[in-house]
Parts: structure tokens; sequence; C-alpha cells
């Protein structure tokens, strides 16, 4: 299976080094559509909305209402840093939400179970796993055990130490009982989906491959 991967796309009523966020953001779409038409998925790992401004989620409608009628690919957002839960909820009304009213969830795929975890936290840069996010993510993957079911989280926050610039300051908060998680069901994860790396980042961690592409709105 062929996945997009994009992340930090910041969409924002402002210039960023003279170039408009919306026209990058269309043309990663585009490349995606004219170069790798069989890709299956296409996930936007956070950084939707610069601010968490309703605008930018409005853009963001927008930008994805705009993709041609026979698009294949299943376009999934999750957020990340700066993003703005109930805004984005305001417009994209039928975002997934867990029972806590996080933007998370599973899709059974061909070739396993594709975890989306939202680590956003409103007025703040660095990601969290509060208690009941790390209690469904618990959750979510004893059930997989239980199905023999290969494992692929998608997330905005950097699970482990990078140096890399402010990225190290904006990762992942609680990351020790994250990877407690990760060491008991080590077998189970198979792959670790990131966006806040700040630059194209791949290693392994218990056995489990990271990667995290570069920024689309900036180096």
């Amino acid at each position: 299976m062929k996945i997009a991967h994009i992340t930090n796309i910041n969409l924002n009523a402002y210039s960023a080094m003279g170039e408009d966020s919306l026209d990058k953001a269309a043309s990663v779409f585009t490349d995606i559509r004219e170069n790798h038409r069989d890709c299956e998925y296409i996930v936007v790992t956070g950084g939707l909305s610069l601010y968490g401004e309703s605008a930018g989620y409005r853009q963001l409608q927008y930008l994805l209402s705009s993709q041609p009628e026979h698009e294949t690919a299943k376009i999934i957002l999750l957020l990340g840093i700066d993003d703005n839960r109930k805004k984005y909820s305001d417009v994209f009304q039928k975002s997934e939400l867990d029972f806590n009213g996080f933007n998370q969830w599973i899709e059974k795929t061909s070739v396993g179970w594709f975890v989306f975890l939202d680590t956003a936290v409103v007025n703040g840069n660095p990601g969290h796993f509060c208690e009941h996010r790390l209690e469904w993510l618990s959750h979510v993957l004893d059930a997989a055990v239980g199905c023999d079911a290969s494992v692929y989280i998608f997330m905005h926050h950097n699970p482990v130490p990078i140096r890399i610039g402010t990225a190290q300051s904006i990762g992942a908060q609680q990351i020790d009982r994250f990877h407690a998680l990760l060491r008991k069901y080590q077998n189970t994860v198979q792959h670790i989906f990131y966006g806040q790396g700040h630059s194209a980042i791949s290693r392994p961690i218990y056995g489990i491959n990271l990667s995290s592409p570069r920024p689309a709105n900036h180096p």
C-alpha cells in the first residue's frame, strides 16, 4: 500500500518567506495526484492552520473540495501544533472523535490497523499524551493483539527526542508512558509516522520504524 505523508501545511492568510501557504499546499496535492496516482491514503499529520485560526481551516476545506472528483486516495487530517480542536470541528463537522472528544480513531486496512492519534493541546505547542489518550491507545493496542493485527500509528508531535532547532522543545510530553506502551506492544506496532520533526527523519525505536517528512509550508 502506498501512503502519502504530508505535515505542517500551516494554512493562513499571511505570506511566509514571500510564498502563499494555500498555493504551497495545493502544489503538494497536485504533485501527489500527478505522480502518485496509486496512492491509497494521503495523511496530513497536523499543523493544519497556523495559530489555529478558523480562516486556515476554511482554506483547507476549500482546498480539499477543489480536488478532482475522481481522486481515489482517502485524505486523513490530524491535529497538531497550533491547531484548535473546537475551531477545526466547527469547520469539519464530520471529523472523527473518540469518546473523550479527541480527534483520534482507527481504520482497518489491507495491511493492518491505522491508528490516528490526537496529540494537540489547546493554547500550547508541545504535544500531549494525557491519561485519556494513553488509556484509549492502550485499549486499541490490546484489541489489535487479540486480532493478531499489525498497527501503524500516525501522529503529529515527536515521539522521540530530536535535537534539530526548536523540534525538541515542542515534542510530545508524557513520553515515558508512551514509550512504555511501545515496549509492551513492540511486536504489534510496525511503524510510527509523525509530523513535527522539522526535517526528513527515519530511525527505529524498540524495533519499530519511525519516520517524519519535511514540513510542507516551511524549511
